[in-house]
């Protein structure tokens, strides 16, 4: 970083989804184009059930869906259900009692790529075709393309014909009536990650773990006070892998709140602990806001920090859902 400004690391035209990317420092020029412009959590003293309505936490939370075999509870309804992309995907079901998070590896077979293609609205095709080097232009198309092949499988919808719009931040949404079904993804360098939520904002991120960056100084300008004391009390040789889940914990949050790094990053703390399913600790000037919150470290491959953060409280149940969906 030293001599290098955090904007010349990535060209203008590169985002992650609901996070401007232009200002993002851990961001080079192998990051893949999203959509748009881009700590401990106190469950002990919220004493709610996720936001649910109380209909239904009269009832007992419904099955996952078997095609997630890695699930976790995330607390006392929720289930966070973790999937790798397999190529595709069928009559996907999600709850309001889920979370679903799929990850896929980059780059991909020239015949996938071309297959992908085929789905891309003519917006994103020019898109693609506006940067300069051909592995840049394979990663959108994938990450783009699958983004929309797993949004069909849970509407029932041919995934070309699925229409985005874009929050005042860049955060992309699907078009009414299919709102319902909130959505982010993530990329780093030979991975990306998607997050699935019903009625419930939520937000994504992964860092591929680098050692050609001063993580050091990018907590001293980024972190807040609490975060930069936690980090420096470590042994120097676990606070680089602490940087990183700082990092992904918070961008993750931000994301979700749909204000990308309009939102200061010291107003909020993180858990830096490894494993953390409760990781937003505190929020400025809102106390409550951490109350309303799940924020939880995400273990998909080796080499890599990734966090999801879902909303607690659902919006009111919308009644344009596919058969299946409960």
């Amino acid at each position: 970083m030293e001599g290098r400004s955090a904007r010349a690391l990535v060209p203008a035209e590169v985002f992650d989804e609901g996070t401007c990317r232009r200002h993002s420092p851990l961001r080079r020029r192998r990051a893949i184009a999203g959509s748009g412009s881009k700590t401990r959590f106190r469950r002990r003293q919220l004493g709610l059930r996720l936001g649910v309505p109380h209909a239904i936490r009269k009832s007992a939370p419904p099955p996952l869906c078997d095609k997630f075999k890695d699930v976790t509870s995330a607390g006392p309804d929720l289930k966070l259900a973790i999937k790798q992309w397999q190529g595709s995907a069928h009559d996907l079901s999600l709850s309001d009692y889920e979370v679903h998070v799929w990850h896929r590896p980059l780059p991909a077979a020239a015949d996938e790529i071309a297959h992908l293609s085929r789905v891309l609205s003519e917006e994103e095709k020019h898109r693609a075709s506006r940067f300069r080097s051909q592995s840049l232009q394979s990663d959108f198309i994938v990450a783009r393309g699958t983004l929309r092949l797993l949004l069909g499988a849970y509407l029932r919808l041919n995934p070309a014909q699925l229409i985005f719009e874009y929050s005042a931040h860049g955060k992309p949404s699907l078009t009414a009536p299919h709102h319902w079904l909130d959505f982010n993804l993530s990329h780093t360098d030979g991975l990306v990650v998607y997050a699935l939520a019903m009625n419930r904002r939520v937000g994504v991120d992964v860092e591929k773990l680098r050692s050609d960056f001063d993580t050091d100084k990018l907590a001293r300008r980024f972190f807040s006070t609490a975060e930069q004391a936690t980090l420096e009390s470590l042994p120097p040789a676990d606070r680089h892998q602490a940087f990183y889940l700082c990092w992904s914990r918070k961008e993750a949050y931000i994301k979700a709140r749909g204000e990308g790094l309009s939102h200061p990053l010291h107003r909020f703390d993180v858990s830096l602990e490894v494993g953390s399913r409760h990781a937003l600790l505190q929020t400025r000037p809102d106390p409550q806001e951490a109350g309303r919150w799940m924020l939880s470290d995400l273990a998909l491959q080796p080499g890599y920090a990734a966090a999801v953060a879902l909303e607690l409280a659902a919006r009111s149940a919308d009644s344009d859902r596919p058969a299946g969906q409960s």
